[in-house]
């Protein structure tokens, strides 16, 4: 059985296709044991294309051609390219203007003293752009570098991407608690739920009916403003944001029992119900006070504040990770 020689080495990305004819299909299968396959990569990748040849042949000789449109023309031998006359071409840091191009390669060599010229079938780049950056211009310049930062971990809710210095509803925080669990699960709300033996209950508030907001319900996320309302429309403050983020922690496995006490110089004006939060998110450097070690619990939190909290949490740190209380901890 004859056996193939073969090099996997990098090509190129795609996004859609180019109309093009082959050079030539002489002599097909003679040399060429496995043609290159068409190939999608993310722009800024290293993308790659490759043959493989029939270990028969000898005095070989290989050279790449692509085609971006406007006919074919040898790879060259130069940035982003490299490989051009190996059995495998790579294109490095793919820009997405490369989607669609065409690569084939041509392989001359001899075989059982027949000198043969042959050509593969023409494999075609996608390359999937590289989303744009977030718009920021409505947030605050200090808030700018970590929103970035906290937005490509995809946890924010897409209708909070904007507006950002606008404070936070309730609603919106706990939807954005809820992605975040999510997001550092790795699991739908659903199956977290599901793994906890949990479901939505479609009666606990009168006001709402929001599919995340219940769901946090259920997780001891939030337990509403009493009376089965729930205020969704209601601002929210700095000592609400520790609560629910103390809470949410705790919904993902954290122990948040024996906190030390933030010493925070105006704590006694915080709710009672919210100084275990505030305790926990101080000790675990979630959040900070507002300046001569204050904490302005009253004081109203924004959009961005609260993306830039979420963010702050470094889960795979939290005490007690595998072992949490979920009874819930109410939010007001």
């Amino acid at each position: 059985m004859k056996k193939a020689l073969s090099l996997t080495l990098a090509a190129v990305m795609v996004f859609g296709l180019l109309a093009a004819t082959p050079l030539t299909a002489s002599a097909k299968g003679k040399v060429i044991a496995e043609d290159p396959k068409s190939e999608t990569f993310n722009e800024g990748e290293s993308a790659f294309f490759y043959i493989s040849i029939w270990e028969d042949v000898y005095n070989v000789s290989i050279q790449w051609y692509v085609n971006d449109g406007s006919g074919w023309t040898p790879v060259p031998d130069a940035e982003p390219y490299s490989g051009g006359t190996n059995m495998g071409v790579t294109i490095r840091d793919v820009p997405a203007s490369f989607n669609g191009y065409q690569y084939q390669c041509k392989v001359s060599a001899t075989k059982y003293e027949e000198n043969i010229e042959e050509y593969s079938e023409i494999a075609t780049l996608t390359v999937i752009p590289s989303a744009p950056p977030p718009d920021l211009d409505s947030a605050s310049e200090w808030a700018k570098e970590d929103l970035a930062a906290a937005l490509a971990k995809g946890f924010v809710p897409s209708d909070l991407l904007s507006d950002y210095r606008d404070v936070i509803t309730r609603a919106e925080f706990c939807r954005m608690a809820v992605k975040w669990v999510e997001y550092a699960t790795g699991k739908s709300i659903d199956a977290v739920l599901s793994e906890k033996g949990l479901s939505r209950n479609p009666n606990a508030f009168t006001d709402t009916s929001d599919p995340d907001i219940l769901a946090a319900f259920a997780l001891g996320i939030t337990s509403g403003m009493g009376n089965n309302t729930f205020s969704p429309e209601g601002q929210f403050n700095r000592e609400q944001a520790a609560g629910m983020i103390m809470n949410t922690c705790r919904a993902i496995g954290a122990d948040v029992s024996d906190l030390p006490p933030s010493g925070f110089a105006d704590i006694e004006t915080a709710s009672v119900w919210t100084i275990d939060g505030i305790n926990f998110v101080r000790a675990n450097g979630i959040m900070q006070g507002t300046g001569d070690d204050k904490f302005s619990p009253k004081n109203p939190y924004t959009r961005e504040q609260s993306i830039i909290t979420f963010s702050n949490i470094d889960y795979g740190t939290l005490p007690g990770i595998e072992s949490a209380d979920t009874s819930p901890v109410t939010d007001g």
